[in-house]
């Protein structure tokens, strides 16, 4: 068992590498898109991760998509702060640059990593979107679903801001979710959140 999970962890290594280099061949780099690595490395979490002027937002929004990648790596690998969720979230933000960029194998290998032991209604999610990006609608409406009916924590689902609770829509993603439903025949870019189609009543599975 022991050998098979090094193995596997070898394997995934080795894939990861393959794909990155594969997805990065074709988008070369400009000026525009230089940064000073060190900076951006010694940035909190919440700076490189959650911030629109930092971080990898940053070089997203100029269209530096193959940088904001190769930071996010690199921000995961050597930030030893890092959470458990934190280290997961991070693993998601690449898989969803992968497929906003069309890149569906790349993406698919991050997502299913960013899955969190023992968190269901995040786990529904990312299930929902890899079955968007494998092209099964009917598992696509079965994961869409289960995280439909999650149940809410009984202290409720808020965070807060300046000593105010601030009470959130649950569950959460189930937005994102409906909307890959709807428009599951365009591309991850277009249903994420440039989605069209009415809403319309949802399928409910037994």
């Amino acid at each position: 068992m022991i050998k098979y999970y090094i193995l596997c962890s070898i394997y995934f290594v080795f894939f990861l590498g393959y794909i990155d280099n594969r997805a990065n061949a074709n988008e070369p780099r400009s000026t525009i898109c230089a940064y000073d690595e060190g900076k951006v490395l010694s940035q909190s979490y919440l700076d490189f991760d959650q911030n629109p002027h930092s971080g990898w937002r940053f070089l997203d929004s100029k269209g530096c998509r193959v940088s904001a990648i190769h930071i996010m790596k690199a921000y995961n690998k050597g930030a030893g702060s890092l959470t458990y969720d934190q280290h997961k979230n991070i693993l998601w933000h690449i898989g969803q640059l992968y497929a906003l960029d069309g890149h569906r194998e790349e993406a698919i290998v991050y997502f299913r990593e960013s899955k969190k032991d023992g968190l269901d209604v995040w786990n529904d999610y990312v299930d929902v979107t890899i079955a968007f990006m494998l092209r099964n609608h009917k598992d696509l409406i079965r994961y869409e679903n289960k995280l439909r009916h999650e149940p809410m924590p009984e202290a409720g689902y808020y965070y807060v801001r300046n000593g105010k609770k601030i009470e959130l829509s649950w569950p959460p993603n189930l937005d994102v979710a409906e909307r890959l439903d709807r428009c599951f025949d365009q591309s991850y870019n277009i249903a994420y959140d440039k989605c069209t189609v009415p809403t319309a009543n949802p399928t409910i599975l037994k």
